[in-house]
């Protein structure tokens, strides 16, 4: 039995922000002090020359992004037995987004929905759970779907945060007679006691309260070395697994799709291993870091130009923290 991916589908928010309209809205930035704007501070740092926001719901992007990806597989959406979504930012804590999309998309009475909360990891960790529910026999065919409003929960004055995510939504067509086969899987986390990535004040170790919200601790923070070297570190090891898993040498990849934290970081870690500027493909640069939608939304933007791409690697690397990667190889 050949799983993998069919087809593919993405959306991205509508409004596309550059660095220097940033720039008017943050209250943290002084470029006297770094001598450069803030558009050459994020283009140098990180690859970002601006960010997709939108004003729409997570669930209602989610669900155009599986249209899509239902309409280039020519299939009816009655033939989809099951719908995995992520997201870090849904609709709602609960009830979960996922569940809202099933229905808006159309879904039978007699399929399920279920959610991640995996940001950046999570597209490699809904493949795999998808691809073991085709494989153990509980369904035939599924949705991978990724999505974030991430603009809703930074601190939109902090130019940091701010200046490094977007909102989009991406999703996948998982089943038997792929267009991609899923060859090796590669999952891994650890627990982010530190919380170097995530919302300190948002469950019930750390409840919402007034003097949160002064605070801003029930909105994202980051710790920027740390995030560094994880990606670093995470995203030469699962390279590093996959190849020898995989048998294949660096020559013969295609394309490396990575969760898109940083041009600058990412490009940095693969280079150190003798990978070139040509596999790789970055959707950053435009919309920013958009977290649970990132790997498929870059894999969606990068099939349309190079659809016979024959070997690629995903790789998504987050909060949690998480990190994995999936070998895709074209059905010839």
């Amino acid at each position: 039995m050949k799983i993998g991916i069919i087809s593919t589908g993405a959306v991205i928010g509508e409004i596309i922000e550059s660095n220097d309209a940033l720039e008017k809205k943050v209250s943290n930035y002084d470029p006297g002090i770094s001598n450069k704007s803030l558009d050459e501070l994020l283009q140098q740092r990180y690859g970002i020359k601006s960010r997709a926001k939108t004003n729409r719901l997570p669930s209602d992007m989610a669900s155009e992004a599986c249209m899509h990806a239902i309409k280039k597989a020519n299939v009816a959406v009655s033939e989809i037995d099951f719908l995995i979504l992520n997201t870090t930012s849904g609709d709602h804590i609960q009830p979960t987004t996922a569940t809202k999309v099933q229905k808006l998309i159309g879904m039978r009475e007699d399929s399920f929905a279920m959610e991640l909360n995996m940001p950046c990891a999570g597209n490699i960790y809904g493949l795999a759970t998808a691809y073991s529910y085709i494989k153990t026999g509980i369904g035939k065919m599924g949705l991978v779907v990724g999505v974030d409003r991430m603009t809703t929960i930074v601190d939109r004055e902090d130019f940091f945060t701010a200046g490094m995510f977007g909102d989009g939504a991406s999703a996948c067509l998982v089943g038997e007679n792929p267009a991609y086969i899923i060859k090796d899987i590669f999952l891994k986390s650890r627990a982010d006691e530190e919380i170097t990535l995530g919302i300190k004040s948002s469950g019930s170790a750390y409840p919402i309260t007034e003097d949160s919200v002064k605070k801003k601790d029930h909105l994202l923070t980051m710790k920027g070395n740390n995030t560094a070297d994880f990606i670093h570190e995470t995203v030469q090891e699962t390279i590093r697994y996959l190849l020898k898993k995989s048998k294949l040498q660096i020559n013969q990849l295609d394309q490396l799709i990575i969760h898109q934290a940083s041009k600058v970081l990412i490009t940095k870690a693969v280079k150190a291993l003798g990978f070139n500027d040509s596999q790789l493909a970055f959707t950053v640069e435009k919309y920013g870091n958009t977290s649970s939608a990132s790997v498929l939304l870059t894999l969606d933007d990068y099939l349309i130009n190079s659809p016979n791409a024959k070997n690629i690697f995903l790789i998504g690397m987050g909060s949690g923290l998480n990190w994995g990667g999936i070998y895709l190889k074209r059905k010839l």
